[in-house]
């Protein structure tokens, strides 16, 4: 590239990438040498389940791993963990409500603190900012789409004449994911069931039993019962907007939150019912029967972070996560490690930018449980979900700063692609790209909410 034709590309670079171009991005950290050095500066694909993206700028460096990486440094012994009981958990923590909520549920509490908000009228609370929020979550709390039980939509009996969809099990992973991405789906992966990662008992007590005596799912006023045929989980992501997470802690930010709720129901859903018409049985699951995040890492949909959530390469952990159960055959997926964990050792800014001190400041991971809903026996960055909580309802029923904060839930730029792929090949350069992510202006959650209502423009989506 001759230098007016590289002018010229910086100078439209500068224009979109917060004033600072890309020669003078490595000249003002000081890796220029380094990332030369790795080989990052090229045109690749990633590796990741069900991506098809091309990065112009920077190798990745994603890998296909044979453990998922729960299992590996700086994480040890997740083979520990009992299945959980969601009891536990601080949602339904009868402990907790008495100690902090007068005995109310938390989401009781929290309205009492919306009400006083809009009556205040604090900026993000107002009762369009809630309107806007309580109708995104329309799809996943208004819908049945998370039934055990066909809808009623897909023509069962089809396949019962016919016979069921035959195809190689690595023919139906490809077909699974074009199916996913038409129905919403930013990412898709497969998983081998690990029932390690399904509920033992849900917030009532009722049980999640994997049966051999049942040939479809079914409940009963006993229990969940699963058929031990049902061995592969097909998880799928659901985007959310970052350019709205900088309004956390507001009502106004949870309102993405709901919409990703929504459309988790909607994939979820959908494949569950395209999967039972193809004469196969389907669970399609929120946050409901099984755990989300580790199901995810086996799926190959990226590597657990210090504030406990999935960290996935382009998206960072700015999506939610919906799965089906099924027992249609499909080609499993492999995990994947891209230097998450190992970015997270000394990143810190989800730590330090919570407001509730909820998350770990300890550069490694440990066994030590931060409250009761942890669940104890693994080697990891526990947050303490009670705090949290508690911080959530003071604010009004949320609070997504951990997630503004985040250096990997930023928009598809060169900037973060050339931090993503030299963090993914080497840690030396890890604080100066947090310290960086700051200097740019992103990380920050202070954006006033009224210019959202107040702008001629729509807040641009990112994917």
């Amino acid at each position: 590239m001759d230098s007016e034709k590289e002018n010229t590309l910086d100078q439209k670079e500068e224009k979109r990438s917060v004033g600072i171009s890309r020669r003078n991005f490595f000249k003002a950290s000081g890796i220029a040498a380094g990332v030369a050095a790795l080989g990052l500066v090229t045109k690749s694909q990633p590796v990741y389940a069900g991506q098809e993206s091309e990065s112009a700028i920077v190798n990745f460096a994603v890998q296909e791993v044979d453990q998922s990486p729960y299992n590996l440094p700086p994480f040890a012994n997740a083979e520990n963990l009992k299945r959980y009981e969601l009891g536990k958990n601080a949602f339904y923590s009868k402990e907790l409500s008495m100690d902090k909520f007068g005995g109310n549920p938390w989401h009781i509490e929290a309205e009492k603190y919306i009400v006083k908000f809009i009556k205040e009228g604090v900026p993000g609370y107002s009762l369009m900012d809630n309107a806007f929020y309580d109708a995104a979550w329309a799809s996943y709390k208004g819908t049945p789409l998370f039934s055990w039980e066909p809808l009623g939509v897909s023509n069962i009996k089809r396949a019962e004449t016919v016979g069921k969809w035959e195809a190689t099990p690595e023919q139906n992973n490809r077909y699974i994911k074009k199916v996913a991405n038409e129905y919403g789906s930013g990412d898709t992966g497969v998983a081998v069931l690990n029932e390690q990662w399904f509920l033992s008992q849900d917030e009532k007590g009722k049980p999640y039993v994997f049966s051999t005596e049942h040939s479809k799912p079914t409940i009963t006023e006993e229990a969940y019962y699963i058929p031990k045929t049902m061995n592969r989980v097909i998880v799928m992501l659901a985007p959310m907007n970052p350019n709205m997470l900088k309004y956390a802690p507001t009502t106004l930010s949870e309102a993405t939150v709901g919409t990703g709720y929504s459309q988790m129901a909607e994939s979820a859903g959908k494949m569950a019912e395209f999967i039972r018409g193809l004469g196969y049985n389907a669970i399609p699951m929120g946050n409901d029967a099984s755990l989300s995040v580790p199901i995810a890492i086996d799926a190959g949909l990226g590597e657990l972070g210090r504030h406990g959530l999935l960290v996935h390469p382009e998206y960072g952990s700015s999506v939610r996560i919906s799965k089906v159960l099924t027992d249609l055959p499909i080609a499993p997926d492999k995990p994947i490690s891209f230097g998450a964990a190992e970015f997270c050792r000394t990143c810190m800014k989800c730590a330090e930018a919570c407001p509730s001190e909820s998350i770990s400041k300890d550069k490694d991971p440990s066994d030590k449980v931060a409250c009761a809903s942890n669940n104890p026996g693994m080697k990891k960055w526990y947050v303490n979900t009670w705090t949290c909580l508690n911080q959530w309802v003071e604010n009004g029923g949320g609070c997504n700063i951990c997630l503004s904060a985040c250096p990997y839930n930023k928009p598809k730029t060169w900037i973060h692609d050339v931090v993503k792929g030299v963090s993914a090949k080497t840690t030396v350069f890890n604080s100066t790209f947090a310290t960086l992510d700051d200097a740019l202006g992103y990380g920050t959650h202070d954006k006033n909410p009224k210019e959202f209502w107040d702008s001629d423009k729509n807040v641009p989506k990112w994917w």
